[in-house]
């Protein structure tokens, strides 16, 4: 176990600035959904349910995307299509649901 630090910067509304122990990302978004790009290349989503401390993260450093690059067959499904498919309508209700609580 060591040390780490981390620390996000709010540039704009919806940007952020995030810098770390491991590099630096931008995170683009609002609370719920955050799209975060890194400076080694690495890309991730997040679909977060705000208020729960529930959220789920797909990107391309997950282990089926290394398994993609390293040309193993099994790894190329259309599962990561769907979930794609299936984080943006949750993130929809989510902001839809939102937008009709504050009315």
């Amino acid at each position: 176990m060591g040390f780490r630090f981390s620390r996000r910067i709010h540039v704009a509304p919806g940007v952020r600035f995030n810098l770390g122990t491991r590099g630096t990302s931008v995170s683009i978004g609002h609370r719920g959904f955050w799209y975060t790009m890194g400076a080694h290349g690495k890309r991730r989503a997040t679909l977060g349910f705000p208020g729960t401390g529930l959220s789920y993260t797909i990107g391309n450093d997950s282990k089926q995307s290394q398994s993609v690059k390293r040309g193993h067959p099994a790894a190329h499904g259309g599962r990561t299509s769907i979930i794609v498919v299936l984080l943006i309508l949750a993130g929809l209700i989510a902001l839809a649901v939102h937008l009709a609580g504050s009315h």
